[in-house]
Protein backbone atom coordinates (compact mmCIF):
# COMPACT_ATOMS: atom_id res chain seq x y z
CA UNK A 1 0.00 0.00 0.00
CA UNK A 2 1.54 2.95 -1.11
CA UNK A 3 -1.18 5.49 -0.67
CA UNK A 4 -2.18 5.42 -4.33
CA UNK A 5 -5.43 3.89 -5.04
CA UNK A 6 -7.85 4.20 -7.38
CA UNK A 7 -11.24 5.33 -6.94
CA UNK A 8 -13.76 3.06 -8.16
CA UNK A 9 -17.41 4.27 -8.99
CA UNK A 10 -20.52 2.35 -9.01
CA UNK A 11 -22.26 2.65 -12.60
CA UNK A 12 -26.02 1.65 -13.16
CA UNK A 13 -26.95 2.21 -16.13
CA UNK A 14 -29.18 5.59 -16.60
CA UNK A 15 -32.87 3.29 -16.74
CA UNK A 16 -32.29 1.82 -13.74
CA UNK A 17 -31.87 4.83 -11.93
CA UNK A 18 -35.38 5.72 -11.24
CA UNK A 19 -35.96 2.23 -10.24
CA UNK A 20 -33.42 2.57 -7.35
CA UNK A 21 -34.73 5.74 -6.11
CA UNK A 22 -38.58 4.64 -6.14
CA UNK A 23 -37.07 1.37 -3.99
CA UNK A 24 -34.90 3.49 -2.08
CA UNK A 25 -38.05 5.54 -0.84
CA UNK A 26 -40.33 2.62 -0.30
CA UNK A 27 -38.08 1.46 2.10
CA UNK A 28 -37.69 4.64 4.38
CA UNK A 29 -41.21 4.81 4.25
CA UNK A 30 -41.75 1.35 5.68
CA UNK A 31 -39.04 1.34 7.96
CA UNK A 32 -40.67 4.77 9.47
CA UNK A 33 -43.78 3.33 9.42
CA UNK A 34 -43.17 0.61 11.44
CA UNK A 35 -40.74 1.94 13.87
CA UNK A 36 -43.85 5.21 14.42
CA UNK A 37 -46.49 2.44 14.57
CA UNK A 38 -45.54 -0.98 15.34
CA UNK A 39 -49.65 -1.97 15.38
CA UNK A 40 -49.40 -1.86 11.59
CA UNK A 41 -47.98 -5.16 10.99
CA UNK A 42 -49.60 -7.43 13.50
CA UNK A 43 -52.78 -8.70 13.30
CA UNK A 44 -56.01 -6.68 13.73
CA UNK A 45 -58.19 -8.70 17.17
CA UNK A 46 -61.19 -6.53 15.28
CA UNK A 47 -62.30 -10.32 13.84
CA UNK A 48 -60.71 -12.38 17.05
CA UNK A 49 -62.68 -14.76 18.88
CA UNK A 50 -63.56 -13.60 22.68
CA UNK A 51 -63.57 -15.93 25.58
CA UNK A 52 -65.14 -14.69 28.86
CA UNK A 53 -63.95 -15.39 32.29
CA UNK A 54 -66.61 -15.12 35.31
CA UNK A 55 -66.61 -15.24 39.11
CA UNK A 56 -69.18 -17.04 40.67
CA UNK A 57 -70.57 -15.84 43.42
CA UNK A 58 -69.07 -12.02 42.88
CA UNK A 59 -70.00 -11.23 46.35
CA UNK A 60 -69.41 -13.19 49.38
CA UNK A 61 -69.88 -12.22 53.27
CA UNK A 62 -68.47 -14.76 55.83
CA UNK A 63 -66.69 -14.87 58.96
CA UNK A 64 -62.92 -14.27 59.46
CA UNK A 65 -61.36 -17.45 59.02
CA UNK A 66 -64.04 -18.94 56.87
CA UNK A 67 -63.32 -20.80 53.70
CA UNK A 68 -65.22 -20.19 50.72
CA UNK A 69 -65.58 -21.53 47.15
CA UNK A 70 -65.26 -19.60 44.00
CA UNK A 71 -65.83 -20.90 40.26
CA UNK A 72 -64.21 -19.49 37.72
CA UNK A 73 -65.95 -20.49 34.53
CA UNK A 74 -64.05 -19.92 31.24
CA UNK A 75 -66.55 -19.75 28.27
CA UNK A 76 -66.11 -18.55 24.73
CA UNK A 77 -69.12 -16.16 23.78
CA UNK A 78 -69.20 -17.81 20.69
CA UNK A 79 -70.75 -21.49 22.06
CA UNK A 80 -69.17 -23.40 18.87
CA UNK A 81 -65.69 -22.86 19.82
CA UNK A 82 -63.61 -25.28 22.25
CA UNK A 83 -61.14 -24.47 25.10
CA UNK A 84 -58.02 -26.53 24.21
CA UNK A 85 -55.82 -24.92 27.45
CA UNK A 86 -55.36 -21.98 29.54
CA UNK A 87 -53.07 -20.22 31.75
CA UNK A 88 -54.97 -18.57 34.57
CA UNK A 89 -53.54 -16.25 36.99
CA UNK A 90 -55.26 -15.08 40.15
CA UNK A 91 -54.74 -12.05 41.92
CA UNK A 92 -56.14 -11.19 45.65
CA UNK A 93 -55.74 -7.89 47.80
CA UNK A 94 -57.41 -6.84 50.85
CA UNK A 95 -58.39 -9.66 53.79
CA UNK A 96 -58.32 -12.71 51.51
CA UNK A 97 -55.82 -15.44 50.37
CA UNK A 98 -56.22 -18.52 48.09
CA UNK A 99 -56.45 -21.57 50.16
CA UNK A 100 -56.54 -24.28 47.39
CA UNK A 101 -57.18 -24.33 43.22
CA UNK A 102 -59.27 -27.18 42.85
CA UNK A 103 -59.26 -29.28 39.62
CA UNK A 104 -60.62 -27.87 36.21
CA UNK A 105 -63.49 -29.67 34.43
CA UNK A 106 -65.70 -29.23 31.57
CA UNK A 107 -68.85 -27.50 32.69
CA UNK A 108 -72.09 -27.77 33.07
CA UNK A 109 -70.89 -32.34 32.79
CA UNK A 110 -68.33 -31.83 35.61
CA UNK A 111 -65.72 -34.34 33.66
CA UNK A 112 -62.07 -33.82 33.81
CA UNK A 113 -61.52 -36.52 31.06
CA UNK A 114 -58.28 -35.70 29.23
CA UNK A 115 -57.34 -32.77 31.67
CA UNK A 116 -54.08 -32.50 32.00
CA UNK A 117 -52.71 -30.09 34.78
CA UNK A 118 -49.51 -28.81 33.55
CA UNK A 119 -48.01 -26.57 36.41
CA UNK A 120 -50.27 -24.79 39.28
CA UNK A 121 -48.83 -22.57 42.08
CA UNK A 122 -50.36 -20.13 44.60
CA UNK A 123 -51.98 -17.85 42.23
CA UNK A 124 -51.58 -19.52 38.95
CA UNK A 125 -52.83 -22.72 37.06
CA UNK A 126 -52.19 -23.96 33.48
CA UNK A 127 -54.00 -26.74 31.69
CA UNK A 128 -53.83 -28.31 28.47
CA UNK A 129 -56.69 -30.73 27.10
CA UNK A 130 -55.64 -33.88 25.50
CA UNK A 131 -58.84 -34.99 23.50
CA UNK A 132 -59.80 -34.89 19.69
CA UNK A 133 -61.20 -31.33 18.94
CA UNK A 134 -64.99 -32.46 18.50
CA UNK A 135 -64.23 -33.86 22.49
CA UNK A 136 -62.89 -30.58 23.97
CA UNK A 137 -65.11 -28.61 26.59
CA UNK A 138 -66.91 -25.69 25.26
CA UNK A 139 -66.87 -24.04 29.14
CA UNK A 140 -64.13 -25.45 32.16
CA UNK A 141 -64.85 -24.58 35.73
CA UNK A 142 -62.12 -24.27 37.92
CA UNK A 143 -62.96 -24.33 42.14
CA UNK A 144 -60.89 -21.84 43.68
CA UNK A 145 -61.15 -21.89 47.95
CA UNK A 146 -60.69 -18.38 48.78
CA UNK A 147 -59.71 -17.67 53.49
CA UNK A 148 -60.48 -14.79 54.99
CA UNK A 149 -57.56 -13.50 57.07
CA UNK A 150 -58.42 -10.93 58.45
CA UNK A 151 -61.82 -8.52 59.34
CA UNK A 152 -62.28 -6.61 56.47
CA UNK A 153 -62.74 -6.62 52.30
CA UNK A 154 -60.46 -8.39 49.98
CA UNK A 155 -61.28 -8.98 45.87
CA UNK A 156 -60.21 -11.89 43.90
CA UNK A 157 -59.76 -11.23 40.14
CA UNK A 158 -58.19 -11.74 37.25
CA UNK A 159 -55.79 -9.50 35.56
CA UNK A 160 -55.66 -8.10 32.56
CA UNK A 161 -53.10 -9.27 30.13
CA UNK A 162 -51.45 -12.07 31.94
CA UNK A 163 -53.78 -15.13 31.74
CA UNK A 164 -54.69 -16.94 28.48
CA UNK A 165 -56.81 -19.20 26.77
CA UNK A 166 -56.52 -21.11 23.39
CA UNK A 167 -58.77 -23.11 21.53
CA UNK A 168 -60.33 -23.97 17.72
CA UNK A 169 -60.03 -20.28 17.27
CA UNK A 170 -58.27 -18.45 13.86
CA UNK A 171 -54.38 -17.63 15.48
CA UNK A 172 -55.26 -19.98 18.22
CA UNK A 173 -55.60 -17.59 21.28
CA UNK A 174 -58.71 -16.33 22.08
CA UNK A 175 -59.34 -12.68 23.16
CA UNK A 176 -59.93 -11.86 26.73
CA UNK A 177 -63.87 -10.51 27.23
CA UNK A 178 -65.24 -10.51 30.40
CA UNK A 179 -63.03 -10.27 33.49
CA UNK A 180 -64.80 -10.68 36.74
CA UNK A 181 -63.86 -9.13 40.45
CA UNK A 182 -65.16 -11.34 43.50
CA UNK A 183 -65.21 -8.99 46.67
CA UNK A 184 -65.67 -10.27 49.97
CA UNK A 185 -66.24 -8.77 53.41
CA UNK A 186 -65.24 -11.11 56.44
CA UNK A 187 -66.45 -9.94 59.86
Amino acid sequence: MNGHYKKTKLVFPTFMRPFLIIIGVLLVVTYFVQVTNPNVSQPTSAAQEKVNITLSPKIITAPVGATKTVNVLIQPVNPQKKISGFKLILNVSGAVTIDDIFPASSYPSGSSVGFQLISEDTNKVVYVFRLPDDSLPSSVKIPVKIKGTKKGTGTLSIPIGRSNVVGNVSGLRYDLGTLDTATFTFQ
